[in-house]
C-alpha cells in the first residue's frame, strides 16, 4: 500500500541503466492498483517509444498484462495497443500482435473491431511469437475475415522452413479455416496436411497431422466440437510472491537472492534461513513465521564412532618418574626389536 502511493519514485529516468529500467518496469506493473492503473498506464505508453528496443517491447508487454489484470482499463489498453500498431514500427506492432492476441483470449468477441487493423500490416511480420499470434487469430476469427484464407496461405509459403511452433499454428488456424468455410479451405487443408504428414520431420507435428487426418475422415461434426471446444479465458498469472519467500528476501537485502527473487537455500545450500521476532507489530501472514526457528529441532546429527587405535599409537605408560632410566622395548609379531635406553625426563 506504502508504494502504491509513491509510484512516481519508480518513474524511469533517460540517463537510468537498462537494467534500472527494467526493474522499475516490473516494479510499477507489480504495484499498480485500481487507483494509480491509469497512471502507469500513461507511463508504460511513453516507454512504448522508446529507442530502446527490448525496454520498448516489455513496455508493450506490459500494457497488454494490465489489460489482463484490470478489466476497468482493458479499454484503454486496447486504444493503446491500436495506436501503436498504426505507428507502422515494426518491433512494437510485432510485440503489440502478442498482447492483443492474448486479450482477445481473456476477452472473447469484445475487440474484433482491431482485427481490420491488424490484418492490414501484415507485410514485415518476421518474429515467431508474433507470427504464431496472428496466425491464432486468422485461425480463431476466419468466419470474420473475409480474406483469412488468402492470409493463411501467404503463411503457408515457407511452410516447411518454419520453427515447428508455427508449423502447429498454422496446421490448426487451416483445419478450423476448413471447418468454418470448407470452400476455401479445402485445397489449403489437403497440403498441409500432406506436408505434416510426409515431409515434416519433427514428431509432435507429424502426429498433430495424422491425428487430424484421421478426425476429419471420421466425422467433421465431431472434428468442430473438438477444435472449437472451450478452453476457457486466460488466466492472469498472480504477480504476489509467497509470503514466506517474501519475508526472507526482505532479511537478505543486498545479497543475490533479494536481486533473483529466490529464496537464499536454492542458490546456497548451506544458507541458514533469517526470521524475524515474534512482534504484535508483524501481519498474520508474516507472524506465523517469526522466530520460526525457535520451534524447529535442530537437524540430527549422526556421530560415526572412532577408535582411539586407529587414531595413536599405543605407548607404555610413562607415569612412573622415580627411576632414573626406564628402558622401552617395541616388539613387532614378527621381528624382535632391541630395547632402547630413554633419558631421564626433564
Amino acid at each position: 500500500m506504502i508504494l502504491r502511493n509513491n509510484i512516481k519514485a519508480f518513474y524511469c529516468k533517460y540517463n537510468d541503466p537498462a537494467y534500472i529500467k527494467t526493474a522499475k518496469l516490473d516494479i510499477l506493473y507489480r504495484i499498480a492498483h485500481e487507483d494509480n492503473v491509469l497512471d502507469v498506464l500513461r507511463e508504460l505508453q511513453d516507454y512504448a517509444t522508446e529507442i530502446d528496443v527490448n525496454f520498448a517491447r516489455k513496455a508493450i508487454n506490459a500494457i497488454g498484462r494490465l489489460a489482463l489484470k484490470f478489466e476497468s482499463v482493458s479499454d484503454a489498453c486496447m486504444h493503446a495497443l491500436e495506436d501503436i500498431i498504426k505507428s507502422n514500427v515494426n518491433y512494437a506492432f510485432q510485440e503489440a500482435i502478442v498482447a492483443v492476441r492474448d486479450i482477445f483470449r481473456k476477452y472473447p468477441h469484445r475487440y474484433d473491431s482491431i482485427i481490420t487493423t491488424l490484418c492490414d500490416n501484415l507485410d514485415f511480420l518476421d518474429d515467431p511469437q508474433a507470427k504464431v499470434a496472428m496466425i491464432w487469430i486468422l485461425g480463431h476469427y476466419t468466419d470474420r475475415i473475409e480474406k483469412s484464407h488468402a492470409l493463411l496461405d501467404t503463411f503457408l509459403q515457407n511452410f516447411l522452413d518454419e520453427t515447428v511452433e508455427i508449423q502447429l499454428a498454422l496446421l490448426t488456424a487451416t483445419v478450423k479455416l476448413f471447418l468454418k468455410r470448407p470452400n476455401v479451405g479445402g485445397p489449403l487443408i489437403e497440403k498441409v496436411l500432406t506436408w505434416t504428414t510426409e515431409q515434416v520431420a519433427n514428431p509432435d507435428c507429424r502426429d498433430r497431422g495424422f491425428f487430424y487426418t484421421r478426425l476429419l475422415a471420421l466425422d467433421p461434426v465431431i472434428a468442430k466440437k473438438v477444435v472449437f471446444s472451450d478452453n476457457g479465458s486466460i488466466e492472469v498469472t498472480l504477480d504476489r510472491m509467497d509470503r514466506k519467500v517474501l519475508d526472507q528476501l526482505l532479511l537478505q537485502t543486498g545479497s543475490l537472492s533479494s536481486v533473483y527473487h529466490k529464496n537464499p537455500q536454492t542458490l546456497s545450500l548451506g544458507t541458514r534461513p533469517r526470521y524475524l521476532p515474534d512482534s504484535p507489530a508483524l501481519e498474520e501472514t508474516a507472524r506465523q513465521y517469526a522466530s520460526s526457528h525457535l520451534q524447529e529441532q535442530p537437524p540430527l546429527r549422526v556421530y560415526q564412532p572412532v577408535r582411539t587405535t586407529d587414531m595413536i599409537p599405543e605407548y607404555p605408560s610413562m607415569l612412573s618418574t622415580t627411576t632414573m632410566e626406564d628402558s622401552i622395548s617395541f616388539s613387532d609379531a614378527k621381528t624382535e626389536m632391541p630395547t632402547v635406553k630413554v633419558g631421564k625426563l626433564i
